[in-house]
């Protein structure tokens, strides 16, 4: 959240943007992923910036920290876990009297509903080797897992401080931040660990049933994500409360929520835990219309990732809350001239993408597209060559041409980057969410070609 940052904010002004769209803000965790973190309401300490962080506390950093020095575009998360945690505790030493300022009572006040519990989770689980909760035989908190506490709500202080410099900044110069949030959280979080009664978990505390979905495009077995399922009937009886607390969270961290997996409030897809596939589960009701008329009064900002299996039901509800949702340009060319996804299908209220997170880049997925699905995306294109380079181009235009009110594109499609840029393959562990922007970013992408775009299909934003 340092000057890289704030370069690409500048950016984004050029390029004549109005949305940055980001991936969760929550610590990554299983598998590096932000949609495995260890709580729904957190910020990701990788991502604090160490100058930033040794300026706003009025101490030194120090000596030798070298996290530059990483392979180019790749995160590599074993070293941030290891040098960037040296340099954040020996910050955390050094400024002994923050806890007694009137902004760090301030925010711990303000955030202590998830804070508190949060803290302890990590002390607790820090003490216990790093298991999973239901493994913890250690539960005592002793003066070593208090000042553990207090290093955690540190953590947490300086994220908070320096994302919300960040989006002040962002907003200041027209551009407004869409936030992702996962439908489901982790097992091992301090969500669940807090609140086991929200959860479908047997005594032990594990999950009888788990999140999924059935066999689709991505695999032929499904996808068994493992994430417990929502006590529904418990959440309602308490008019969705819990709901409401992670809402009104995102709304402090972004202009507009994504809700990841919809469809999941509507119909939810139960898998057998013990099950080795997802081929075993089952679809369920979910009360998300109740949970969206309590929603929808806290804001007006909401989008529906409506990808997957949508049914008429999904579509009824999506639509009665006036919920934009996704279109995807990659999915138009297979099949015939009656695909939804394209762009002469859509309707205004939606968003147009390229392609998302768990989608090849542009360029990756139309150099594998078979013959006649790259002939019919020229010939719909008008492109006389069948260059999957000059396809990928031609479908960024395209999204910008579409009637939908929002176009978003990912930082990869602009670049012209091929599958060695894509950042997640659904179903597999290895290898994910390490993707990251390489230092000539801003020499690869024509600021002024985009905004001219902008200007041409009538998406420049108002001054």
């Amino acid at each position: 959240m340092g000057r890289e940052a704030y370069r690409f904010l500048d950016f984004l002004g050029r390029a004549g943007m109005t949305y940055w769209q980001i991936l969760p803000l929550t610590p990554t965790g299983y598998g590096d992923s932000p949609y495995q973190s260890v709580s729904a309401f957190a910020g990701n300490p990788y991502l604090i910036d160490l100058d930033d962080a040794a300026s706003f506390l009025s101490v030194s950093l120090p000596d030798l920290y070298h996290l530059s020095n990483e392979e180019e575009c790749r995160i590599d998360y074993e070293k941030q876990s290891l040098e960037k945690e040296r340099v954040l505790r020996t910050l955390f030493s050094r400024c002994e009297g923050l806890s007694n300022t009137e902004d760090y009572q301030r925010f711990m006040r303000e955030e202590a509903s998830w804070l508190l519990p949060y803290g302890r989770f990590m002390a607790y689980r820090r003490k216990n080797g790093m298991r999973p909760w239901q493994e913890w035989t250690a539960c005592d908190f002793s003066e070593e897992e208090e000042r553990e506490a207090d290093y955690q709500y540190f953590l947490q202080y300086l994220f908070f401080h320096q994302y919300q410099e960040l989006r002040r900044y962002a907003n200041d110069h027209g551009i407004r931040i869409i936030g992702d949030m996962p439908l489901y959280v982790s097992l091992d979080s301090a969500d669940v660990w807090e609140q086991r009664d929200l959860f479908l978990l047997d005594e032990s505390g594990m999950p009888y049933e788990v999140a999924g979905v059935p066999p689709d495009l991505f695999s032929e077995d499904g996808q068994k994500w493992g994430n417990p399922l929502y006590e529904w009937k418990r959440m309602e009886e308490d008019g969705f409360s819990w709901w409401k607390r992670r809402i009104a969270h995102m709304l402090k961290l972004y202009d507009s929520v994504r809700i990841d997996h919809f469809i999941g409030l509507v119909n939810y897809y139960a898998i057998p835990a013990r099950s080795p596939t997802a081929r075993e589960g089952e679809w369920r009701k979910a009360p998300g219309e109740k949970l969206l008329e309590c929603l929808h009064t806290m804001s007006d900002s909401l989008i529906a990732e409506d990808l997957g299996v949508v049914n008429e039901e999904v579509i009824r509800v999506r639509d009665r809350f006036g919920l934009p949702g996704m279109k995807i340009l990659q999915f138009a060319f297979s099949g015939d001239s009656q695909n939804p996804f394209l762009p002469y299908c859509y309707e205004k209220n939606s968003i147009v993408y390229g392609g998302t997170h768990d989608n090849e880049t542009l360029l990756g997925y139309f150099s594998g597209a078979s013959e006649e699905e790259l002939s019919y995306a020229c010939r719909y294109l008008g492109i006389e060559a069948k260059n999957p380079a000059l396809v990928a181009k031609a479908i960024v235009r395209a999204g910008y041409a579409s009637v939908s009110d929002t176009v978003i594109m990912s930082m990869q499609d602009l670049m012209g980057l091929d599958n060695s840029a894509r950042i997640n393959t659904p179903s597999t562990v290895s290898g994910n969410w390490q993707y990251r922007l390489p230092y000539d970013w801003e020499d690869r992408v024509d600021a002024r070609e985009l905004k001219d775009l902008a200007r041409l299909y009538g998406r420049v934003r108002p001054l």
